[in-house]
């Protein structure tokens, strides 16, 4: 098995070094890129164990094994993306596990994802990207058209106060079988003021009560294993899809140090991550638990 490593991608976030099971993996406080960001190393190359967990856990696709000459570590679906976000975002690994998820169940042909204008989400399947007001009823008035197809909407609210429409979006969607993907990233305010009541609705909580739901999760992005865990709650609620179950909604709970910092101009810096990183596992997700909370057959 070979390792390669891609520096011109790394970003210097240290979610490798965070993960790695053995601590051999580092973040170089002289070396930098062409782009002028500090990159990852390992200390001892013989100590490696080749878990791949560094490659599965990094957002840039910065670190890659091969085995017979094949890449063996990210899905064809994201062939030729590049990742163009500031050091530690998430939105890498969200795309790769929905990648990923397409490919083992073998749908690329029959999924569509419909998405706002101004959001990212890159995969190499059929996407639809409509005005802000209009993806979410333009999805669900195709799937009651395309009853074959799977659709995939990566829902999208920047601030806690947008939760308020989507509470109004997800209600009277009795009989609609479609899957949410949701992403919840904002939480600078928790970090300056942890008294303060400006943080988002949990959803999640509202929806597994619903009669109109038939899958509901949280997942997030904390280690290898809640990786895993969210990735199998993404295939669950397609798969509640496919079995035409009431909709399906997969909430992904994530740091977005760039609003944790205040969205700072300067370059964020691994200790920055790290200490968000420390302070979002133990404050956010006690607020928000992780799991499986709603699951019909």
């Amino acid at each position: 098995m070979k390792k390669n490593f891609d520096k011109e991608n790394c970003t210097g976030c240290g979610i490798c070094a965070m993960n790695c099971p053995i601590k051999i993996m580092y973040i170089s406080t002289t070396e930098t890129n062409q782009k002028g960001k500090a990159v990852s190393y390992i200390t001892d190359e013989s100590k490696c164990i080749n878990c791949m967990i560094c490659s599965k856990m990094c957002p840039y696709f910065a670190i890659n094994f091969e085995e017979d000459g094949k890449n063996i570590t990210f899905p064809k679906l994201m062939e030729n993306i590049e990742i163009p976000f500031h050091n530690g975002c998430y939105q890498g690994l969200i795309e790769r596990i929905v990648a990923e998820t397409i490919e083992e169940l073998n749908i690329e042909n029959d999924i569509i994802i419909f998405k706002p204008e101004m959001a990212r989400f890159m995969v190499n399947v059929e996407i639809k990207a409509l005005p802000m007001d209009k993806y979410f009823e333009e999805a669900l008035k195709y799937k009651k058209e395309n009853l074959d197809k799977i659709i995939l909407i990566w829902y999208v609210d920047e601030e806690p106060w947008q939760h308020e429409q989507a509470l109004k979006d997800f209600k009277n969607l009795k009989n609609t079988s479609v899957t949410i993907l949701h992403m919840l990233n904002y939480f600078s305010e928790l970090k300056e003021n942890p008294n303060s009541s400006n943080y988002a609705e949990d959803i999640c909580d509202y929806l597994s009560k619903s009669s109109e739901t038939g899958f509901v999760s949280r997942g997030s992005f904390k280690d290898i294993s809640t990786q895993n865990q969210a990735k199998l709650q993404i295939k669950k609620a397609i798969l509640n899809q496919i079995r035409n179950k009431d909709f399906a909604f997969a909430e992904l709970i994530l740091p977005c140090h760039w609003r944790i910092e205040g969205r700072p101009t300067k370059e964020i810096v691994f200790s920055q991550v790290k200490e968000n990183v420390e302070w979002f596992n133990k404050i956010i997700i006690s607020k928000y638990p992780l799991g499986i909370l709603k699951e019909t057959f």
